[in-house]
């Protein structure tokens, strides 16, 4: 695999991730965090 196929892989990996922790985060996190006010 060369550098730019394994840079792509990562950064849509990364992407991935953001994504699912944003979704995490809204879901959860924010709603516990706004009940413990």
């Amino acid at each position: 695999m060369d550098a730019v196929a394994l840079l792509e892989a990562t950064l849509k990996e990364e992407k991935a991730t953001d994504a699912a922790l944003t979704t995490l985060a809204e879901s959860v996190v924010n709603t516990e965090a706004e009940a413990a006010l």
